[in-house]
């Protein structure tokens, strides 16, 4: 194994793993709406976990062991986002909006049927930030699962200057964990309903996002 592969894949994922979850248990987390998508999950109902990128940090803390995969690009940062979440207790779905969508559904397709949730960072993996990509809703439809929203708020964090104005908490602080009801997506897949839809998810998101920012202000 070449010394970059394996920085890549056992190193940095080992470190960042022990990173991740060595902050989170510092926190004060409290969630809202948990219960809904809790009952769906119990009675072997498909869910499909929808988030924006910059907020994920906690959510994989927080939701691993769960039974949930999670849509990761194909690209070397991806590889190593994909080796953390295995760590993690997720599995992973490999493909993006911008290289291999339709083998991502594919993939994500197969695994729904096995049993399994799907999570998307929905505005991943490149953005623009805060508009939704359009496969979240094509497998929801698809396979006839619900959509959860959820989104994350700290009472201190860390903010990038990514494109996805990424979220760190800082250590002890307070979390608020928003996950919103759940729902179906209604209509078609034609291009208006599908860009509708988007655009519906995009208005929960940003809802309850400001709402555990307000909680946490």
């Amino acid at each position: 194994m070449k010394f970059k592969d394996f920085l890549y894949e056992k190193f940095y994922p080992a470190l960042g793993n022990w990173v991740l979850h060595g902050l989170c248990r510092t926190l004060k987390i409290e969630s809202e709406g948990e219960e809904a998508m809790e009952k769906l999950r119990k009675n072997g109902q498909p869910i499909v976990y929808a988030f924006w990128h910059g907020r994920h940090f906690l959510l994989v803390h927080y939701m691993g062991h769960r039974n949930a995969s999670v849509v990761v690009s194909l690209s070397r940062d991806g590889s190593l986002i994909a080796n953390i979440l295995l760590k993690s207790g997720f599995g992973v779905v490999r493909g993006s909006s911008h290289r291999n969508p339709v083998r991502a559904l594919v993939d994500a397709v197969k695994q729904m049927k096995q049993g399994r949730h799907i999570a998307f960072t929905v505005d991943g993996p490149k953005g623009p930030v805060h508009q939704v990509k359009p496969g979240a809703i094509y497998l929801a439809k698809k396979m006839t699962a619900y959509i959860v929203p959820i989104s994350v708020g700290f009472s201190r964090c860390w903010k990038l200057s990514s494109w996805d104005r990424y979220l760190i908490p800082k250590p002890f602080a307070r979390a608020k964990i928003i996950f919103d009801t759940p729902y179906l997506i209604s209509g078609d897949l034609s291009e208006s309903a599908v860009a509708s839809a988007c655009r519906e998810l995009a208005d929960k998101l940003n809802a309850i996002t400001e709402k555990a920012d307000a909680q946490l202000a």
